[in-house]
C-alpha cells in the first residue's frame, strides 16, 4: 500500500512539491524547477536519461525500450518572422515528444548587418526525433510578411544520424541549449556546440558550407 497518511492539521497540497501550475517556455525552467523540487531525477527520467549504480545496473526504472544510441538531426533554418513565438513552438513540442533540443543563432564574421544563420538540433531516440520533424513540417510555426500563420518552408536538414554520446546530459548543458537568453552566439560558440554534441569532423565544414 503506496498511500501516504496527511498528518493531523496538514492538506493535501501543503505535500506537493510543486506549490503552483505555470506553462512554461524551454526546458532550462522545467530543469531548474525540477532540480529545486528535488525531483531532476524524474525531469532525466522524463527525458529517457538513466543512470547507472556502482555495479553498472540501470536505476530509475528499468526499460526494456530505452535506446542505446542517440539520434540527432541538425537543421538550418532561413529565417524566422516571429522568432519568439516559433522558438516557444519548438521548445513546447520537444517536451511533448521527449527530445532534447538546441536552438542557436550566431552572425558569421560577427557581421551584424547580415541575416544570421539559424541552427536548431533535436536529439532524442530516431521515433521522438522523426515524430518531431513531423509535426515541425506539418505545423504552421511561423507567420509570413502579411503576418499571416504559415508552414516552414525554407528548412535544410545539414545532417541527420546517430550521435557518438552515450548520455546527452555528458555532452552538453541542454538547461541552456535553447533558453531565449543563450539564443545568439559567436561563430567559434557554434562550432564547440557542434563539436560537443558530435560532429567533430564536421562542425566547421557545415559552418563553411551554409556561408557559401
Amino acid at each position: 500500500n503506496n498511500r501516504k497518511k496527511i498528518a493531523v492539521g496538514r492538506t493535501i497540497d501543503s505535500l506537493r512539491r510543486f506549490q503552483s501550475f505555470q506553462e512554461v517556455e524551454d526546458m532550462s525552467t522545467v530543469a531548474g524547477e525540477c532540480r529545486k523540487a528535488g525531483l531532476e531525477a524524474l525531469f532525466r527520467t522524463s527525458m529517457k536519461v538513466y543512470d547507472n549504480d556502482e555495479n553498472g545496473n540501470m536505476t530509475l526504472g528499468e526499460r526494456k525500450d530505452v535506446a542505446t544510441t542517440w539520434f540527432g538531426a541538425l537543421i538550418l533554418v532561413d529565417h524566422m518572422n516571429d522568432g519568439k513565438g516559433y522558438r516557444k513552438w519548438l521548445r513546447k513540442t520537444s517536451l511533448e515528444v521527449g527530445c532534447f533540443l538546441l536552438v542557436k543563432q550566431f552572425y558569421p564574421g560577427e557581421d551584424y548587418s547580415k541575416r544570421p544563420k539559424i541552427f536548431v538540433c533535436v536529439v532524442g531516440d530516431k521515433r521522438d526525433v522523426s515524430t518531431f520533424l513531423k509535426r515541425w513540417r506539418s505545423s504552421r510555426v511561423d507567420v509570413d510578411s502579411r503576418g499571416k500563420a504559415c508552414l516552414e518552408r525554407q528548412m535544410t536538414t545539414l545532417h541527420e544520424g546517430v550521435l557518438t554520446f552515450e548520455n546527452p546530459y555528458d555532452a552538453l548543458d541542454w538547461d541552456q541549449a535553447a533558453s531565449e537568453d543563450k539564443f545568439t552566439v559567436t561563430e567559434d560558440q557554434m562550432t564547440i556546440t557542434l563539436n560537443q554534441l558530435g560532429w567533430t569532423q564536421t562542425g566547421k565544414d557545415i559552418l563553411g558550407f551554409i556561408e557559401v
